[in-house]
């Protein structure tokens, strides 16, 4: 954080937007500085109440023997092993920039807990504005950020919002359907399938067209 803080920005604060990992690892010192630890942190205040049994942010933390192997495709077409289960951790730190390990159902316990507003159980993990925040477009505050919320990906004000990662998994909550929708692969090096994928669930959530004279019984 000490070495970011010597660079100045390109563009006035506001006028442009980027995703940026160095302003998530900023993130991550404010709260390292605020609560102690951000590892701790997360773990209190996010994972415990909600059950997140499988949800860490260091390698070295999590079951080695329930991780997946790291791949990633080639030039040539072939798969490469990077990290693998017992390999020392990618940084000797947890970063604000990725690194999560969960599993699909961790995940979309915290999905849940955005579509009621913040509260999963009798917990209240976040408080409902945070929420909407988070899951809307930030263009009132930063003039470019018009497709981005707080760490989500918007396309409308109140529509569905997503995020991606590295290593090829996508996620995507529509609240009007009341849905989350999960893609986990290793397909770092390739285009993911996240588009078609997404567009197929959501084709089949359209109601079929009935003929002319049938009513939809309930």
């Amino acid at each position: 954080m000490n070495r970011f803080a010597t660079i100045a920005p390109e563009k006035p604060v506001g006028k442009t937007y980027s995703y940026n990992n160095a302003g998530y690892n900023t993130l991550a010192a404010i709260i390292e500085e605020l609560t102690g630890s951000y590892k701790l942190h997360l773990s209190k205040r996010i994972y415990a109440p909600l059950g997140m049994h499988d949800s860490f942010n260091h390698e070295p933390d999590a079951d080695q023997n329930r991780m997946s192997t790291v791949l990633k495709r080639l030039p040539d077409g072939n798969w490469k092993s990077g990290w693998a289960p017992g390999d020392p951790p990618d940084w000797p730190f947890c970063r604000g920039s990725g690194g999560m390990i969960s599993s699909a159902w961790d995940f979309a316990l915290f999905c849940q807990m955005l579509l009621n507003e913040g509260e999963y159980g009798k917990h209240q993990i976040l408080r409902s504005d945070s929420v909407a925040e988070m899951t809307n477009p930030q263009g009132e505050h930063c003039y470019a950020a018009t497709g981005y919320g707080l760490g989500w990906r918007v396309s409308e004000p109140g529509g569905p919002f997503s995020h991606s990662g590295s290593d090829g998994t996508f996620v995507w909550v529509d609240p009007a359907r009341d849905m989350i929708g999960m893609l986990l692969t290793q397909c770092n090096g390739i285009k993911p399938p996240s588009d078609e994928f997404r567009k197929m669930v959501e084709s089949a959530c359209v109601a079929p067209s009935l003929p002319a004279g049938k009513a939809n019984r309930q």
